[in-house]
């Protein structure tokens, strides 16, 4: 029979990856939530994916937990409030240990056990794993024999190879890619968009994609009252938008996402004491908390972050607004604006470049470039560009955001600088035409029309028009979209 409560939480933790660092932070998490008192109102379960089971995890468990190599997948309720002298991890189901958390599949099946077990008023997600902007979840580090690093229970610490740059091909599509291969010399729009084109049925990012993640939510639980994504970049307008009919509040990080930077305890103990009176938004309110009042923070974590939480509702709005402005500059762009434009762009820092200088990623504020875009428009105008009509949406654009999240944010001193400014959510914008030229990127993943993966935002969104005409000369589709 299933269990009701009145709040459902899930936890989805995979640690595959960086184990040797991440593995503290996995069981540093457990103690926090162990550490709970008992509350009827709220059931604590999920699934770790994990290639370590450390002494911390296994003393707790309720059952052995099968496999003798690659990935231990398992489904859990944290008995909340039990004794320390019982087993305080009860073991709903277990998955095969070919793969992780990184196959929508899995985390679909995940899902469905929980929903087997448990009737809830109200459902929040969180996952904590490495995140890329609009995936989540990474594959498995290996060694150069291509078995998993490191297998077996409590497993001993042994070398490895330098994980490849998180969102470059898969392993087992590394062939394949091979057939065509970037362009080295002689870089061209014509040339990069034939290496896209013909890598185009195999350009799938590593982990899950927020489309598949949506997918999944959707077919088991329907919706979502509050998502917590604990994994790097994930604060893109593409993510909340492809979410926003399925999930109300997104809390995420626009920035790197720092593993020890963050305390579940004060979250989850903040939502007890609230009572009969917690609602989502207030949830999403509290979720901060876990960031801002943490102690003992290493001043570069609080620095280096910019965390958000978003109700999503202002999503589709917020998507017209950037439709609207985008469609003027393709215009202004057609007036051979396009150097102009690109020097605006070099103006603004990567998001990710700071501290990840060899990941393919690409992210821009989006708030500043609009503004810096504007700003570029009133100083040089061009006739037939609607400059009335940019502010007029950009004006609104503000509004929209402010309201979607309110005062749910912390902006550390360095990326409140003004070369990032971050202030909610960023936007894919390469910085010159040879960043394209890479396998891997997020143009050829979710932008590109013939990808596996082209995405629910390309879709709905002009601005991956923008990019496709200011770097590769194509053409803006005919696109009829608000």
């Amino acid at each position: 029979m299933a269990h009701r409560v009145k709040w459902l939480m899930v936890f989805l933790v995979q640690n595959v990856l960086d184990t040797q660092e991440d593995t503290t932070f996995m069981d540093e998490t457990l103690e926090e939530l162990l550490a709970l008192k008992a509350d009827d109102s709220i059931a604590i379960v999920g699934c770790f994916s994990t290639t370590r089971l450390t002494k911390d995890l296994v003393v707790e468990l309720d059952a052995p937990i099968l496999g003798k190599k690659d990935i231990f997948n398992f489904v859990f309720e944290i008995r909340v409030g039990a004794p320390e002298t019982e087993k305080r991890l009860r073991v709903l189901s277990q998955l095969p240990s070919d793969h992780g958390l990184d196959d929508w599949r899995a985390v679909s099946r995940v899902f469905e056990t929980i929903r087997e077990n448990w009737v809830y008023d109200h459902l929040l997600i969180t996952t904590l794993d490495h995140g890329t902007g609009y995936s989540l979840f990474a594959e498995p580090e290996r060694d150069k024999n291509n078995n998993i690093l490191p297998t077996g229970p409590i497993a001993a610490s042994r070398s490895r190879v330098r994980p490849r740059p998180r969102g470059a091909i898969s392993t087992h599509r590394a062939a394949l890619a091979r057939r065509a291969t970037p362009p080295t010399e002689g870089i061209s729009p014509a040339a990069i968009l034939n290496f896209i084109a013909a890598t185009a049925e195999f350009n799938q990012p590593v982990g899950i994609t927020i489309d598949q993640l949506r997918r999944a939510i959707r077919n088991t639980f329907g919706k979502a009252d509050l998502l917590f994504m604990r994994n790097c970049y994930m604060g893109m307008l593409d993510t909340g938008f492809t979410l926003c009919d399925t999930v109300k509040y997104l809390v995420t990080f626009e920035s790197l996402m720092w593993f020890p930077a963050y305390n579940y305890s004060i979250w989850l103990r903040a939502m007890q004491a609230a009572g009969n009176k917690l609602t989502p938004e207030l949830a999403a309110d509290l979720a901060m908390r876990g960031f801002t009042r943490a102690k003992k923070i290493p001043k570069k974590f609080k620095e280096d972050t910019a965390m958000f939480g978003a109700g999503l509702e202002s999503y589709p709005a917020i998507n017209v607004c950037v439709n609207t402005m985008t469609r003027i500059l393709i215009d202004y762009a057609r007036q051979g604006r396009q150097k102009d434009l690109m020097k605006v762009r070099r103006s603004i820092k990567n998001i990710a470049k700071r501290r990840n200088p060899i990941g393919n990623y690409e992210y821009v504020d989006a708030r500043l470039w609009f503004k810096k875009a504007g700003t570029l428009m009133k100083e040089k105008p061009e006739e037939g560009v609607n400059i009335k009509k940019y502010q007029k949406a950009f004006e609104r654009f503000l509004a929209l955001q402010k309201k979607a999240i309110g005062n749910r944010k912390y902006v550390g001193e360095m990326n409140s600088a003004p070369g990032y400014k971050e202030s909610g959510f960023s936007l894919y914008f390469p910085g010159k035409l040879e960043d394209l030229a890479e396998e891997g990127v997020f143009y050829a993943y979710y932008y590109f029309p013939e990808s596996a993966d082209y995405s629910r935002f390309a879709q709905a969104s002009v601005w991956p028009d923008f990019i496709g005409f200011l770097f590769l000369e194509i053409e803006p589709r005919d696109l009829h979209l608000p």
